[in-house]
């Protein structure tokens, strides 16, 4: 296949998605002040909420000193959003070594 009919075709599927997101995405709704959910009725117009955690992984010994974290474990950062009825609408799993929430953001 030639390099035109590929991207010809990429962008094509890309426009069916445009056109379908909102079939496919849904849509997040913040918390109302008079929610039902006891942990979530504090957090009035809040999308959800995000955490982070540490992930063990194995490396190639050259990338070592880069996953390090403070423990001197070799692990991956890792954030995730959620909403109140606990999906994922966000992950960010690229995080090397130790970092902050904060630098995350």
């Amino acid at each position: 296949r030639s390099r035109k009919t590929v991207s010809k075709s990429f962008h094509n599927v890309l426009n069916v998605i445009i056109r379908l997101q909102d079939v496919l995405f849904k849509k997040i709704k913040p918390i109302t002040a008079n929610s039902t959910y006891p942990r979530w009725k504090w957090f009035k117009n809040c999308l959800g909420a995000l955490e982070g955690t540490h992930i063990k992984i194995t490396v190639p010994k050259f990338d070592k000193p880069r996953y390090r974290t403070q423990k001197g474990d070799i692990e991956t950062n890792m954030l995730g959003v959620c909403t109140p009825d606990m999906q994922f609408v966000y992950v960010l799993p690229s995080w090397e070594g130790f970092i902050i929430d904060g630098q995350v953001l």
